[in-house]
């Protein structure tokens, strides 16, 4: 019979063999991970020519193939891409919104809401001490909420980091086996052998890299593998390199690089990508949300301490917190513009109101100080304030606004009304008195006025020298060129202004002073009569103003008399009251019938009182008062630090003034100098539940609840994506498993197959040997 039937048992044996090998294979690796199916691929062997036949020779084995969709790997490579990054993310989210939560007592609602609680209870009782120092603690504890989040972001941001060096450490290790697998692939393969089990590995590894960052991955004719991440090579065939990862501390920016010096690459995808989504956008959004939260809490709650009266009473001596810079490096900080000084809060163009009190007497004068945020340097608010009676004022060696009183001086900066607004003593008072109109006044060089004093007569000379326009000259020009004249101040007289007007006064008081404008060719701009005498009273009218202005703006009233005549005893008697405008404010009735010292009515809870004495249109009578809504329209007190509540401008640096946790009488309180007064405490209140300018409108509590609640948003926007994402995977995977994966029931059945094959082949050989055995017994 020869050696054909021989031969052909035997290779269906063998066959028979390499198939059980294989399955046993597949059996052992069914959940090695990555690992793909093998199947041996058999064909008919080549048959020959005998005898005139064609004759076949069996089964032969050809190779052992793995079952891999190349397409289907691909996309579960991006898809494990897509998956790493928002598990980076979510991840990071749910870190940042413990930093920055707002349940629980330590949170910052309950703080702020503690905060207006104990504000709220010691405007009940401004004077209590204890009181007093647990409202402190309460602002002291929601600074301490504002930094303990920046702390908890800033962490975070540490961890991120140290995440994403570590993420980058794996990249490099796995693209170093991926870039060693290359080796042994093609050398394997090169001698006609398949590296199915390296080829497994290989992209197993392709996997575990792309859910750490984002690649491309090309295969060469050779079986090697090109993978390229941000269109640049990180695997070649023959060369590896590696990511390296860069952070500037000073701008927060993280750098991917491939190779220490090599191209700057995207990283969007992967793992690494989410945490640099996280570390160069997210995070420092959300902490520049915190810190713009903390800018506007600190600006708004300081707008009101800075403008009231702390317990203690006027200040002496207050230091600004925020030092001025010097931004063009001149030498000289004072020289920089106000608004450009590198001062943590913007300064606006508008009036800053300054109150100086004479301790000893009580007696306030509201001052005015005009600032333009586009041409008042550091040095002219110094020179302004310094200007004032009663105060000094400098730039410190720190580059921090000082001020400190005169003795027996007190000055503060609060809303409250003066009230005793006539000063001057020009509303029906002792001194004889004669007021113009509101200026400006058109003088020509060389005009005169000749007066006749108390003691004595002079004639004045005006020259351009003492204006800045004489044709446009103001009432405080000419009350300068007045007093520094030694024969005005000879005559027994002075001069002062009241809203713009000219006053001229006797020094003395009385019903025996008086004075007459003898003539001169400025009357016509003063619009004096030649003749005009003035004679003082021995009962001067008492204005007193009280309340609390309501009104929405800052404004001035000036009052004067509709006539000539006697407080309480002259009928039709009544005093006007106009706004800067000359719009009528209110007609208040001070005729027959009026009892003098009676409180009378005026807009905006404004009330006020004159006592008894003479008033008179036809000598100008008048005082103003300022009716004060903001008394800082500028924010320069906030700018500077000086009285303020909080230091500090951002979530980190926020901290409760130094010395108030020292001395909680400095809370400021009040807007005047009682010991029951809580105005000011009312005003901090009234920012409860508010829209604030600061705050782009929103309340203190909806501000940080856009905040926190922004971090729930984004929470359950990536658990919604990843939920989707995952389930695409989830199917991606179960196409694969049922393509490559091991199915241990169907290997079963192949097992069997093989085994009847393997048995069949057996028996085969057996009947062939007998057969053989009896041929040659027969010969």
């Amino acid at each position: 019979m020869g050696s054909l039937p021989l031969s052909i048992g035997l290779r269906s044996l063998l066959t028979a063999q390499a198939g059980l090998e294989t399955i046993g294979h597949n059996v052992a690796n069914a959940s090695t991970p990555g690992y793909s199916r093998q199947e041996l691929m058999v064909s008919t062997a080549p048959g020959f020519r005998l005898r005139g036949l064609v004759m076949g020779r069996g089964v032969q084995a050809d190779v052992v193939r793995r079952t891999v969709d190349t397409l289907l790997h691909a996309r579960l490579a991006r898809q494990d891409s897509v998956l790493g990054r928002l598990d980076a993310r979510l991840n990071g989210l749910e870190l940042a919104e413990l930093a920055v939560g707002s349940t629980g007592d330590s949170g910052l609602p309950a703080r702020l809401s503690a905060l207006f609680a104990s504000l709220s209870t010691l405007s009940a009782a401004p004077s209590d001490a204890l009181l007093r120092a647990g409202a402190v603690q309460s602002a002291e504890d929601l600074a301490t909420a504002l930094n303990q989040a920046a702390k908890g972001l800033k962490d975070l941001r540490g961890d991120t980091l140290a995440d994403l060096r570590s993420a980058v450490d794996a990249a490099n290790t796995l693209a170093r086996e991926i870039g060693d697998l290359n080796q042994r692939i093609p050398e394997l393969e090169a001698g006609g052998n398949v590296a199915n089990d390296l080829r497994d590995r290989r992209d197993q590894a392709v996997r575990e890299l792309s859910e750490l960052v984002e690649v491309r991955v090309v295969e060469e004719p050779s079986g090697a593998l090109r993978v390229l991440v941000g269109g640049h090579m990180l695997v070649s065939p023959s060369k590896t390199s590696q990511l390296v990862v860069e952070n500037d501390p000073s701008s927060g920016v993280t750098l991917l690089r491939m190779g220490a010096q090599g191209p700057l690459l995207s990283g969007e995808g992967g793992r690494v990508g989410g945490l640099t989504g996280l570390l160069d956008r997210y995070l420092p959004e959300l902490a520049a949300e915190l810190d713009g939260y903390a800018h506007g809490l600190a600006l708004e709650l300081n707008r009101v301490h800075t403008t009231g009266l702390a317990g203690s009473g006027p200040f002496t001596f207050l230091s600004a917190t925020n030092p001025v810079g010097d931004v063009h490096e001149s030498g000289r900080p004072g020289d920089e513009l106000l608004s450009a000084a590198g001062l943590p809060f913007d300064i606006k163009s508008g009036t800053l109101y300054v109150n100086l009190t004479e301790l000893a007497t009580g007696t306030v004068s509201k001052q005015r100080i005009a600032i333009d945020a586009a041409r008042t340097t550091v040095d002219d608010l110094v020179a302004a304030l310094d200007a004032l009676p009663g105060l000094g004022a400098r730039l410190g060696a720190q580059g921090r606004v000082e001020l400190l009183s005169e003795p027996g001086y007190g000055f503060d900066f609060s809303a409250r009304l003066d009230a005793d607004p006539d000063g001057l003593g020009s509303f029906g008072g002792a001194q004889a008195s004669l007021a113009t109109g509101p200026g400006p006044f058109a003088l020509v060089p060389g005009d005169t006025l000749d007066l006749s004093g108390p003691a004595g007569s002079i004639s004045v000379t005006f020259t351009p020298l003492a204006f800045q326009q004489m044709g446009q000259a103001s009432a405080e020009e000419i009350a300068a060129v007045l007093n520094a004249d030694p024969g005005v101040q000879a005559a027994g007289l002075v001069a002062g202004t009241v809203g713009g007007r000219l006053v001229l006064q006797t020094q003395g008081a009385g019903k025996a002073q008086s004075f007459t404008v003898s003539g001169g060719s400025a009357l016509a701009a003063l619009g004096w009569s030649a003749g005009t005498m003035v004679t003082g009273q021995d009962s001067a009218v008492d204005v007193q103003v009280s309340g609390v202005y309501t009104g929405a703006a800052n404004g001035r009233w000036t009052f004067t008399p509709s006539g000539d005549g006697v407080v309480g005893l002259t009928p039709g008697l009544a005093v006007e009251v106009r706004d800067s405008g000359g719009a009528l404010v209110a007609t208040l009735d001070v005729g027959a019938g009026y009892t003098p010292g009676d409180e009378l009515e005026l807009p905006d809870g404004v009330r006020v009182s004159f006592g008894s004495g003479e008033l008179s249109a036809a000598h100008g009578d008048v005082f103003d008062l300022d009716v004060v809504a903001d008394a800082d329209e500028t924010d320069v007190l906030v700018a500077l630090g000086l009285g303020v509540l909080f230091t500090g401008s951002d979530a980190a640096g926020l901290a409760l003034r130094e010395d108030l946790e020292r001395d909680p009488s400095g809370l400021a309180l009040g807007l005047g100098p009682g010991a029951g007064d809580a105005l000011n405490a009312l005003r901090l209140l009234e920012l409860d539940g508010r829209p604030l300018e600061g705050l782009g409108g929103a309340t203190l509590a909806d501000a940080y609840g856009l905040i926190s609640s922004g971090v729930g948003l984004e929470i359950d926007a990536a658990r919604s994506t990843r939920e989707a994402e995952e389930m695409l995977l989830a199917s991606l995977q179960a196409r694969r498993d049922e393509l490559s994966g091991v199915n241990i029931d169907e290997e079963l059945v192949r097992m069997i197959e093989q085994e009847q094959a393997y048995a069949a082949a057996s028996q085969y050989l057996r009947v062939v040997s007998d057969l053989q055995n009896e041929l040659l017994n027969i010969l």
